[in-house]
């Protein structure tokens, strides 16, 4: 290649590189919306909206998209984010959020059967397998997972309970009972170490169920047998 080839390959190779700055410059410049499709449940969507009003709001020179999917990938439960802007002036946001890590297990007549969530529906499969946590559900709560997927009430319960089966010295096990205060799926928490039952009779926060936990944990730890609790909004009562 003679140096007038080589100057009319650098001035291709400059045009092409200008016409996709200026390409991507009227993109960046024309934005003012965006459009979110999620995968799974988020946690985090007033922070998502957020972080997408915010980039919108930067002057044209600080856009950046790739510093945009970063900051969306760091938010919690969320495992990729992916961000295109169209010549219309729309952000199109893709977000995959990451698959609560349980073992869902229903025993019914001496079966044990095994479920996980996957990308937000309940899905079976044949034999136990090594997740973080593991709860018990029963098979009527577990018919309606079935039936109309699990909800975003479910996957915040799950989501609070972190923390407190992260907690190796108590045995808990975790169910859903089908017929309390005439709702499905209030949770029953047992665990067997402390010989103690809490049915959870009222929507509670993570840290009002832990701190229920603690109190029955020091009671129980006087040995009167075997206790049975009903968890309030305000109150924790002893049956009988």
């Amino acid at each position: 290649m003679n140096k007038a080839q080589v100057l009319v390959a650098l001035v291709i190779v400059l045009l092409a590189a200008a016409i996709v700055f200026a390409v991507y410059a009227l993109l960046i410049s024309n934005l003012d919306s965006y459009s979110v499709q999620m995968t799974g449940y988020c946690f985090c969507s007033d922070e998502v909206d957020a972080a997408l009003e915010g980039f919108l709001e930067l002057g044209n020179g600080k856009r950046r998209i790739g510093e945009l999917e970063k900051a969306l990938e760091a938010l919690d439960g969320v495992e990729d984010a992916s961000v295109k802007a169209r010549l219309s002036g729309q952000l199109d946001v893709s977000i995959v959020n990451a698959d609560p890590g349980f073992l869902l297990t229903v025993n019914e007549n001496g079966i044990t059967s095994f479920f996980e969530i996957k990308a937000g529906k309940v899905v079976g499969f044949g034999q136990e397998k090594e997740l973080p946590y593991q709860i018990e559900i029963t098979p009527e709560f577990m018919d309606n997972l079935i039936a109309f997927g699990p909800n975003g009430e479910f996957f915040e319960v799950l989501h609070g309970l972190e923390p407190l089966l992260d907690d190796k010295s108590l045995k808990i096990t975790i169910k859903y009972a089908n017929n309390m205060s005439g709702k499905l799926g209030w949770l029953v928490v047992d665990f067997p170490s402390c010989d103690a039952v809490i049915s959870v009779k009222e929507k509670v926060s993570p840290r009002r169920l832990e701190a229920a936990l603690r109190i029955v944990e020091a009671q129980t730890a006087e040995g009167e047998g075997h206790q049975a609790f009903d968890l309030y909004a305000d109150s924790l009562v002893k049956r009988g």
